[in-house]
Formats: structure tokens, sequence, C-alpha cells
């Protein structure tokens, strides 16, 4: 049984009310508009519980089954939906921007479940563009696509002579591209290891890690590439300051580093790895 209809109506209606300035009833609907969807995805991958607290029950079970992101994002609005709803016990009213990120985080959740009635931004046949003015306009100075940006105006702030309207549109830019992939930078890290065939006892360079993932996954950035191949370094202390993984921290014991280099982590011969948030 499809959901979809409630779905939108409590999402439309959530706009609605916070437009009108009814903040905490804008937070219920976007409860609501959760529960719809956790029942919807209870049903798909048939793992909906019955009962008194189906609704919390239903989400943990889907934690196997959706990407983690979506699973935060739909207990965040959750929890926010219970506060607005109920007396505030700190005396602090929501605010406007509570709402607003709950409804946005609904509308990447609703994405997500339903892409065929959203219209997808990306094109299949896309090709990821590295640099921020050829992919996207600037709405501070109006500068097109292909244009760099020019001016600067007191109060707005630019990196690398890009207006930071233009980066939070090329950051939105960037994600849209992600989704497409299909997998996490941590599933990648093993498709690579199988797509160049590194052996036990081969090193691989930093770099040739980051030239996979630009010609294959170029949406992921250096940055985020370099820190999780750092992650999944089982001897590397940068581990601890991550807390404990939710997929547990086996997962990420996949490179040993030796000579500035990575290489197979090899449980029978390297020492024991590093939990994540160890002291």
């Amino acid at each position: 049984m499809s959901v979809v209809g409630p779905m939108e109506r409590y999402r439309t209606r959530a706009e609605e009310l916070l437009e009108q300035g009814y903040t905490e009833e804008s937070l219920t609907n976007m409860r609501k508009f959760t529960e719809a969807a956790i029942k919807e995805l209870g049903v798909k991958f048939d793992c909906l519980v019955d009962g008194k607290h189906s609704v919390n029950s239903t989400r943990e079970k889907l934690r196997k089954h959706i990407p983690p992101r979506l699973y935060y994002y739909i207990g965040h609005i959750m929890n926010m939906g219970n506060y607005g709803s109920h007396f505030q016990e700190d005396g602090v009213v929501p605010s406007i921007e509570d709402a607003q990120y709950c409804i946005y985080a609904g509308f990447e959740v609703f994405q997500w479940m339903h892409p065929e009635i959203i219209e997808d931004p990306i094109d299949d046949s896309s090709v990821f563009i590295e640099e921020a003015f050829e992919a996207v306009s600037c709405d501070t100075c109006g500068s097109g696509v292909g244009e760099k940006c020019v001016g600067i105006s007191s109060g707005i702030s630019m990196k690398n002579n890009i207006h930071k309207g233009r980066r939070r549109a090329y950051n939105k830019y960037r994600r849209d591209f992600q989704k497409h992939y299909g997998t996490t930078i941590t599933n990648a890290m093993y498709e690579m290891v199988n797509d160049i065939g590194l052996k036990k006892g081969e090193l691989l360079p930093l770099e040739g890690i980051r030239t996979w993932f630009a010609d294959k996954y170029p949406a992921y950035s250096k940055s985020a590439v370099e820190e999780h191949s750092r992650m999944m370094t089982t001897n590397l202390k940068a581990r601890r300051r991550h807390s404990e993984s939710k997929n547990g921290d086996e997962k990420y014991n996949l490179f040993f580093e030796e000579k500035r280099k990575f290489r197979l982590y090899d449980s029978e011969h390297d020492p024991i790895p590093y939990l994540f948030g160890s002291s």
C-alpha cells in the first residue's frame, strides 16, 4: 500500500504552517510525514512492526536497508516533531530554522523514496564538473555558468575567488551527483581494491587512491577520499578521533600504512587495529 499521498500532504502542510508562523505545528506535521514514510519503507523491506512502539521499532530495523544519512534524517525529524508538540521543558521554543531543516531533511527522504516524482537535477548522461564556476551560476554577482565571480561587496565572503552563494550551490551540485552513485566511500574503497587487483603486501600510494576515485566517483572530494583512507587504515591514531561506527569497526579494517603508503591489512601479522573513539 502506497502512502505517497499522505507524505506529500504532511510535507506541504508543514511548509504552509511555517510560512504562517506556526513552527510547532509545522514540526508536528513533519513528524507525521516520517511516520508515513516509515510505514511505507517497513512494508517495502518487509520489516514493519506492529504494536505500541511500532514506529521506533520499524525505524530501527530500517537501519539495515536505507542509507545512514536518511536514517538519521528520519530520527531527527521525529525527535524535533516530538519536541515541538509537547511542553518544552527547557523553555526554548523551536525556531524557524529548526522547522526549515526538518522540511529539507524530509524532502531528501521523499526524493530518495520516490525519484519518479521528484525531478532529478542530474541527468544520467551528465559528467561531473570539477570547477565550480563552470558548473553553477552565481546569484551574488550575477556571473553565469562558465563566468568567474567578479567584484566583492562588504560582508560577502569569497573563498578561492568564488562567492559563498556559488559555493553553496556547487556543494548541492556535488551532493546531487553523489546520490547517483548508489554506494558509500567506504564500500567504494573495497570496490577499488578489487578493481585494481591489489594483492597482500603490495604498496599503494595515496595518489593512486585519489586517481581511482577521480576517474570512477569524481563527485567525492579529494579531502573526503583522503580522510576515509586514513579512517580505514588500522594503525593510524586518526581513527580514535571518530566515534564508533554503527556498522562496526571491522568494516573499516582495510589498510595498513607502511613507508607513507597503504597496503592491505593482514590480520595474521599486523597489530590489532585501533578502535574508533578509543582513548
